[in-house]
């Protein structure tokens, strides 16, 4: 997400290590989100946690080799963390929608 809108939604199934993060988050939906939001080769600063998958040495690899800053950002800090506020609408989002199973979910409802 970003001041100019929220890029695309990824749901991952299992456990998330480095290979899955970069193929199924990062590759594929980052780099087509800051295309969507920004315009192509745009620079930009990519905040997240400091989960282990999210912070593994190929991770690391792969933002230097895609050129994209990665914000330096302290663990703990839900209240400094902008992605919390978006947890909260989506949650809302999902409980007002009612889904009795993940099919349903992932049908398009509206924006939040």
């Amino acid at each position: 997400m970003s001041r100019d809108g929220v890029g695309r939604l990824q749901v991952l199934n299992g456990v998330v290590n480095a290979e899955k993060y970069i193929k199924d988050v990062l590759h594929s939906k980052l780099l087509a989100s800051a295309r969507d939001i920004f315009g192509a080769d745009q620079p930009f600063t990519f905040q997240q946690d400091g989960a282990p998958c999210h912070t593994a040495k190929k991770c690391m690899s792969w933002f230097r080799e895609n050129n994209i800053q990665v914000l330096e950002w302290p663990g703990n800090s839900p209240d400094l963390n902008p992605i919390e506020n978006l947890w909260s609408r989506l949650k809302r989002a999902v409980a007002a929608k009612r889904p009795s199973n993940k099919q349903q979910l992932m049908v398009p409802h509206h924006h939040f």
